[in-house]
């Protein structure tokens, strides 16, 4: 037990700058030679190396952040057997590199259920073994301890559909604008929550089977450009345009670190569903 709370905190507390810190160290770094979000562009896995598949009921995404875990959409957890795949750059089985991992823990936000709570579609997949990290394989960012600081363009990235319906077999990529929350809880008739993000562009959008990947932006930190998670992506227009929300990952910054520490790297015996 020593060993797996020393493990825990050595992440939490890795690379301080100021009050901040990385929640992983080795988090946000790509190949920068690397080269349906409705609307969006061809990726590669080297550039967004954290990008998972959820293997469910329903197609989604999701981002590794450290050895262990997946963040992702609540709404994307299922109570059946799970797994996720990790360096694939398309969807196919035969995708060079890509691999699976089952999924031995589901932990969801505790009032994602409670009726009529918008605002907390979040939660953690934790895998049936930890990841040595590689240049296909490597986790987002996640600023701990820092005041939320505005940021006015994001990428979003996914598998989700395309134009007329058809899921992208090629990793997408797009570029979003930062928006007032009001137009969002205007325009989906939910309530003003500062636990979202509304986000926008009218020329690309998520769509399905997009949900739970992240919504990201480049940062500098400690003189280091790094690739930080914002968002999740949420629920939008069904016709996959305009303004979209996203589970405010800043928001939720230390119920992801309470969780985590919470249930740590120890192996169980078989799939369990927690609510925290």
């Amino acid at each position: 037990m020593k060993i797996v709370i020393w493990v825990v905190v050595a992440l939490f507390i890795a690379t301080e700058k100021g009050s901040a810190s990385l929640h992983d160290n080795a988090c946000g770094k790509r190949d920068p030679m690397g080269p349906k979000i409705a609307g969006g562009q061809n990726s590669d896995i080297r550039t967004h190396p954290w990008m998972v598949m959820v293997i469910s009921n329903e197609p989604c995404g999701g981002s590794l952040i450290n050895p262990r875990y997946v963040l992702t959409a609540a709404h994307c957890i299922s109570r059946n057997s799970m797994k996720v795949r990790l360096a694939a750059d398309g969807l196919g089985p035969s995708v060079s590199k890509a691999f699976e991992v089952e999924v031995d823990m589901k932990i969801i936000h505790d009032k994602y259920y409670n009726a009529g709570n918008t605002g907390y579609d979040i939660g953690l997949l934790r895998m049936a073994r930890s990841l040595q990290y590689t240049d296909y394989v490597r986790p987002i960012c996640l600023l701990v301890d820092e005041q939320e600081k505005p940021v006015q363009t994001f990428t979003v990235t996914g598998w989700g559909e395309k134009q007329f319906g058809i899921r992208s077999h090629v990793l997408q990529e797009a570029t979003l604008n930062n928006a007032d929350l009001w137009r969002c809880s205007f325009k989906f008739r939910n309530s003003y929550v500062l636990s979202e993000i509304c986000a926008e562009s009218t020329k690309s959008d998520a769509c399905g089977g997009d949900s739970g990947g992240p919504l990201s932006a480049q940062q500098k930190y400690d003189e280091e450009e790094r690739v930080f998670q914002y968002g999740i992506v949420s629920h939008g227009s069904h016709h996959c345009t305009g303004l979209g929300i996203y589970t405010n990952v800043t928001h939720f910054m230390n119920w992801i670190l309470s969780a985590v520490e919470l249930y740590g790297f120890d192996d169980v015996q078989e799939c369990t569903l927690y609510h925290v």
